[in-house]
């Protein structure tokens, strides 16, 4: 599947500098990207915006998850199971938990599992 990332790398742009418009040569190709300034774009700004093109990621992973986070829901989502993961990594991370620390973190897991669950089917 062929991924447009125009309108991604515009955003990125234009987040750092006044842009008119961009063309893209070769989609993923960095080098053959020519940004149109605005009359008003500073040096700084420009090199902002260099910097941004250089370290702009074209992969197909990166392009789904700004259309995710596009939607609030999935990425309150994405948001609430990154906390999960966190949490379950700092309990691991515990020399010898007592039983009721396991206890009180397999219940605490089971309900972000389940709310988690829940929000996944209510998405879209």
């Amino acid at each position: 599947m062929l991924i447009n990332h125009a309108a991604r790398l515009h955003e990125a742009i234009a987040a750092v500098c006044p842009i008119a418009g961009l063309s893209i040569g070769r989609m993923g190709d960095g080098e053959s990207v020519v940004v149109e300034f605005a009359p008003d774009a500073t040096a700084e700004r420009r090199s902002a915006a260099a910097a941004a093109l250089t370290g702009f990621d074209w992969s197909d992973a990166a392009h789904q998850a700004w259309q995710d986070d596009r939607i609030p829901e999935r990425r309150d989502l994405r948001r609430s199971a990154a906390k999960a993961v966190e949490d379950l990594d700092t309990f691991l991370s515990q020399a010898n938990p007592t039983a009721a620390q396991v206890a009180a973190q397999v219940k605490r897991q089971a309900q972000v599992l389940r709310a988690l669950v829940r929000r996944v089917s209510q998405i879209d």
